[in-house]
């Protein structure tokens, strides 16, 4: 599920906005993000979509020039291509951009019942699942975090290279070559998994623990609770970069 989080100056709330494909931001009416006037937002302001070709949302900012639109801080000049949790401001108003969430499945929910293409297990209520952002196949939480694609024939997206993208800020990714201390040293993998009995070769992609600095295959670790060396709350770590809901109240509204 993509969100637009929208934090209102005013009411000091939190609104969501689920949407797939593209969305129309601004004042008027007609978009499916309608933001209050008075901060500086045009009538028809900014447009998300997902490029087809290199499978990345964007940002075209459609507003006159008498209207701001920035990404993180930088002006847009016409296009800008977006990362989960960029910070977007048209005008005043800030929104959030959250291109992937975990969240929890409700017990009315539709999806209840249906299988998990990685596992094959069927969703239960009060699990945690995420939704694909480009073909919107929903998957348990663990399993979307231990795949490198969308499990969904033709998808293609890139869940290795987005998580990583995501959590950048807050660790270390390596790819290890013959000169790594990881690979020189003969590390092991502290995660326990059946393929951690091997030391770590040349080639392979790894997760440095925040804390430690421990090496950790990156699926590995994306699968921990705690770090398997130094306790740190891995499970937290997650929660916090992919569930907005636990960063404030939220409402979702509704799709059109």
């Amino acid at each position: 599920m993509t969100l637009l989080v929208f934090r209102n100056p005013t009411t000091g709330t939190a609104q969501a906005k689920e949407f797939e494909g593209n969305i129309r931001i601004g004042t008027a009416a007609e978009n499916e993000l309608k933001l209050p006037e008075g901060l500086g937002v045009a009538p028809y302001h900014a447009v998300i979509s997902r490029s087809e070709l290199y499978g990345v949302s964007v940002l075209l900012d459609v507003a006159d020039e008498a209207a701001s639109t920035r990404v993180n801080g930088y002006p847009v000049v016409q296009l800008s291509s977006l990362r989960h949790r960029d910070r977007l401001e048209f005008g005043q108003a800030q929104v959030e951009f959250w291109e992937m969430t975990v969240q929890r499945l409700q017990p009315n929910s539709h999806l209840v019942g249906k299988r998990c293409l990685v596992c094959y297990e069927n969703f239960a209520p009060d699990e945690d699942i995420l939704i694909c952002p480009r073909c919107q196949a929903p998957h348990h939480k663990d399993c979307w975090f231990q795949i490198s694609t969308c499990s969904r024939y033709g998808c293609g997206y890139p869940v290795q290279k987005s998580l990583q993208r995501s959590l950048a800020t807050y660790m270390r990714f390596e790819e290890l070559d013959e000169k790594s201390d990881a690979v020189k040293q003969k590390q092991l993998c502290l995660a326990g998994n059946p393929r951690d009995r091997s030391p770590f070769k040349a080639g392979d992609e790894i997760a440095r623990c925040p804390n430690c600095d421990t090496p950790f295959h990156i699926p590995c670790f994306f699968g921990l609770q705690h770090c398997s060396n130094c306790g740190y709350d891995v499970a937290s770590l997650m929660r916090s970069v992919f569930a907005p809901q636990k960063q404030a109240q939220i409402i979702v509204l509704a799709r059109p």
